[in-house]
């Protein structure tokens, strides 16, 4: 199922959201690849469009990188997750 438009601006600004917490932590990309082992650019453009567009990523797999991502990061792992929920309900 394709993204509406409302879910893929929140998608964004949760992606974006992410990507900052990241940098202010000083955690790089090529950290998460190297514990995540998710190639650079889907990481790359994950940070850009949460990857609610791409062909591959279902919600399961979707909540599956997400969890990964946050836990690399230093995030709670279900604050992260409850965020993307609403980033599915636009």
């Amino acid at each position: 199922m394709r993204p509406d438009e409302a879910q893929q601006a929140s998608g964004k600004r949760f992606a974006a959201d992410l990507k900052e917490i990241r940098e202010k932590r000083g955690c790089s990309l090529e950290a998460i690849f190297e514990e995540t082992r998710v190639p650079m650019g889907l990481l790359e453009q994950f940070e850009q469009t949460a990857l609610l567009d791409h062909e591959m990523f279902n919600r399961v797999y979707l909540r599956s990188f997400v969890r990964s991502y946050a836990g690399v990061v230093g995030l709670p792992e279900e604050d992260v997750l409850a965020a993307l929920e609403e980033v599915f309900e636009g």
